[in-house]
């Protein structure tokens, strides 16, 4: 990584997702991306940029939104809860889901076949010992 001063005597300025985000359709498949891999440190970004971008947004048309507490939340808060995480994707339009990861419901279904083949094999032995006992 290179230094602040170096950087500065460079001339290179910092790179920030939220200086491209423009609209609702970049902040979609922002939130997409970033949220695909379910991993919470990218999710909690993807949250602090959208809302840096929304606060961005709201400045150059001078408008004063509810996302100001949304801010305070996560921007200026260095450790977030689940809850204030929850509350504002509610805020900003969107839902967290939970579904089951492919490779855990291909386990499951794979069990589940295994048992009805053991107990129809367990029915079928059955049958044929009462019917040598018989």
């Amino acid at each position: 990584m290179i230094s602040e001063s170096a950087r500065v005597a460079l001339g290179i300025s910092p790179w920030d997702a939220s200086d491209y985000i423009k609209c609702q359709k970049d902040i979609d498949a922002f939130m997409e991306v970033m949220f695909a891999d379910g991993d919470p440190g990218e999710m909690m970004d993807a949250l602090k940029v959208v809302i840096k971008a929304l606060e961005r947004m709201k400045n150059a048309n001078n408008e004063n939104t509810q996302n100001e507490s949304i801010y305070e939340k996560y921007i200026q808060n260095n450790n977030p809860t689940i809850y204030d995480s929850i509350s504002t994707l509610d805020t900003l339009g969107y839902t967290l889901t939970v579904v089951p990861k492919k490779i855990n419901y291909k386990i499951e279904e794979e069990k589940e076949e295994e048992h009805e083949d053991n107990h129809e094999d367990n029915h079928i032995k059955a049958s044929q010992a009462e019917r040598l006992t018989a």
